[in-house]
């Protein structure tokens, strides 16, 4: 469907909007508001409807609904002076002016080639090389379990298992086998056994210039076939996720930026993303917007815009923190709806929900992302922080312990070790707490609630001058920074906890007022 007005267009089965110069950027949530109001015209939208629709009834402030009403203005060049096409009835709330014509969308043009879609892996049949034959079932059943496991992760084509298997007995040929299965990498390795001791090597093969990009070597031992299966398949698919998009991203290095595909787009955001730097987060956004008008259904690309916009709220970046919660939770909702199935999606949605403190919906959708991809670190890492949020340190040192376990040296480490470490502060284990945090400042020097937690966790252990220097390097990074803001840096579930990092982070020289507690 199409809706024509002014001198604007929008096709809902793109989720498009465009003018007269072509097609318009707009942020995901606002072309929402936009499409609602329009299908709404024949009547007001009230504020509340409005609350209800795109926060799900939870409370936000009213700038975050003006910072949303303002942003489908301005894509429309419209403005709360004129409301030539959204007007407001104040106290109310809005109603579409402009004459609309409904019209059926136009068929996508058959003649223009669609952009390469993200890279195929083929998982080959391992070798077995422990002299017995019977041990054939161990190898067969290890890739059949990591080609399942690779084709959780919605990020990246896998190949058939029988048509990989096809290549058994075949003379090894990185080039020709890729070019037969249509793969960009080959997943190939052996096993080999003695008596319950059972050891994997598996290599990642770039198939178009036949060379390794990654090795791995895995001890176990054979307590059980499908035991074995469940945790060779997780050590060797969390491995390869992170390794994978490396590889990708040195690809796109080698392309001349004007040829980048939507995926190389994405993958430079990625690793743009890992960097704790605005003007690197900005670029990555900048990077993302590009991918999402090459490739609008992605929903990846919608999951990681909001990842952007997370960073800009933990790093203190954002001028305007609820517009900056509102635009994650618009692109989060957005990749959902595009990617029901994709993990980092739900991931995303969770992660907005805990910025609305929403704790249990956040806790919902990250364990449905880990249902979905039970060998992503991220997922057992964000599921860690949301439990450090909500109150249950236990499960949150349990999912922190797992994404490491999946990705040992990831950089998106620091998203479990927040987690971490407020489980140990939530338990009372300071010292544990506080090596967490040390280590989550040593990855993210910038992060200002890696200092927030060192601070927290060195005053409860009576060392002043470790919580004095977090508390001065916080001033550094954030010099405005007051305890009324710090609270909503490290937002315990349990005011108890908040209250006992805020007086320590009080007793460290953060000045402000201790919420409901008077001038600290």
């Amino acid at each position: 469907m199409e809706f024509v007005f002014d001198a604007f267009r929008i096709d809902t089965d793109r989720f498009e909007l465009s003018g007269t110069g072509g097609r318009i950027a707009v942020e995901p949530q606002a072309l929402e508001l936009l499409i609602h109001l329009i299908r709404n015209r024949h009547r007001l939208v009230t504020r509340d409807e409005l609350h209800q629709t795109f926060w799900e009834g939870r409370f936000v402030s009213d700038s975050a609904l003006s910072s949303l009403v303002r942003a489908a203005r301005e894509a429309v060049g419209d403005s709360g002076r004129e409301q030539r096409i959204i007007e407001t009835e104040h106290g109310r709330g809005f109603r579409f002016r402009a004459a609309v014509h409904e019209a059926a969308a136009p068929a996508a043009e058959p003649a223009r080639p669609a952009p390469p879609a993200a890279p195929a892996i083929a998982v080959l049949p391992f070798d077995n090389f422990s002299g017995n034959a019977g041990n054939d079932l161990i190898a067969d059943g290890i890739v059949e379990e990591i080609t399942a496991g690779l084709a959780r992760f919605r990020w990246f084509t896998v190949i058939a298992r029988n048509s990989a298997f096809a290549q058994r007995g075949r003379p090894a040929d990185a080039r020709r086998t890729g070019a037969e299965l249509g793969a960009d990498y080959l997943i190939e390795g052996s096993v080999n056994r003695e008596g319950d001791r059972v050891r994997v090597h598996v290599q990642l093969i770039d198939a178009t210039t036949g060379g390794h990009r990654w090795s791995g070597r895995f001890d176990l031992r054979f307590d059980g076939l499908f035991s074995l299966l469940d945790r060779i398949t997780s050590q060797v698919v969390g491995a390869l996720q992170p390794e994978l998009l490396d590889s990708e991203r040195g690809r796109a290095e080698r392309t001349a930026p004007a040829e980048r595909t939507a995926w190389q787009l994405f993958v430079e955001a990625q690793d743009l993303l890992m960097l704790p730097g605005r003007e690197a987060n900005a670029r990555a956004r900048a990077l993302l917007g590009q991918a999402e008008a090459r490739e609008p259904g992605a929903a990846r690309v919608h999951a990681s815009i909001a990842l952007s916009h997370f960073w800009d709220i933990a790093y203190l970046w954002t001028d305007d923190r609820a517009a900056s919660i509102a635009a994650a939770h618009a692109a989060a909702r957005r990749a959902v709806a595009l990617g029901p199935t994709d993990s980092w999606a739900w991931t995303a949605l969770g992660a907005a929900k805990l910025f609305l403190r929403d704790p249990a919906g956040a806790i919902a959708d990250m364990q449905r992302a880990v249902a979905l991809d039970p060998h992503s670190a991220l997922a057992h890492g964000a599921l860690a922080l949301g439990h450090g949020i909500a109150g249950d340190p236990e499960a949150a040192l349990a999912a922190a312990a797992t994404a490491r376990r999946l990705s040992p040296d990831d950089p998106r480490e620091p998203i479990w070790l927040n987690g971490e470490s407020m489980g140990h502060f939530a338990l009372g284990h300071f010292g544990e707490a506080l090596a967490a945090a040390r280590r989550l400042v040593e990855r993210r020097p910038e992060y200002p609630t890696g200092h927030i937690l060192v601070a927290a966790s060195a005053a409860a252990l009576g060392m002043d001058g470790v919580a004095r220097t977090a508390v001065a390097r916080l001033r550094d990074l954030q010099p405005g920074l007051r305890l009324e803001h710090a609270c909503a840096s490290v937002p315990f579930g349990d005011p108890a906890l908040s209250a006992l990092c805020l007086r320590g982070l009080a007793r460290a020289g953060l000045p402000g007022a201790m919420p409901g507690a008077g001038a600290a």
